[in-house]
C-alpha cells in the first residue's frame, strides 16, 4: 500500500523539487536518490519475499538538530511522553508537534 501510495505521489514530488531546484528556491523536500525493490529467495524453501526501499538526502547532515518530528498527519496515538531533556534525542510525534511551542508561535 505504501509503495502504491509514493508511485501515485512520485510524479508530483518530483516535479515540484525539480522546479524548485531550477528556481533556486529553498524547500524542506528531501531529494530522491533512488528507489529500489530487493527481493530475496530462500534456497531451502524457495519462498520468496520483497523489500522496497527508498533512499533520500540526509537533512541532518553536518547540522545540529534539537528537535525531530516524524509527522503522519494524524492526532491520534501520535504522542511520546518525554522530559525535556529526552525530547532532544528522540524523534517526537505529530501531538508533540501540536503541543510545541514552535507550532504555537
Amino acid at each position: 500500500m505504501e509503495i502504491q501510495s509514493f508511485l501515485d505521489l512520485a510524479p508530483n514530488y518530483m516535479a515540484y523539487t525539480l522546479q524548485a531546484n531550477r528556481e533556486n528556491r529553498p524547500t524542506a523536500f528531501c531529494k530522491i536518490v533512488g528507489a529500489f525493490r530487493i527481493v530475496f529467495k530462500n534456497t531451502q524453501t524457495n519462498a520468496a519475499s520483497k523489500q522496497d526501499l527508498l533512499v533520500m538526502e540526509n537533512l541532518f547532515y553536518n547540522r545540529n538538530v534539537k528537535r525531530k518530528y516524524d509527522l503522519k498527519g494524524s492526532q491520534r496515538n501520535r504522542l511520546i511522553s518525554a522530559t525535556e531533556a529526552e525530547m532532544n534525542n528522540c524523534v517526537l510525534l505529530d501531538e508533540n508537534f501540536m503541543n510545541s511551542t514552535i507550532y504555537k508561535s
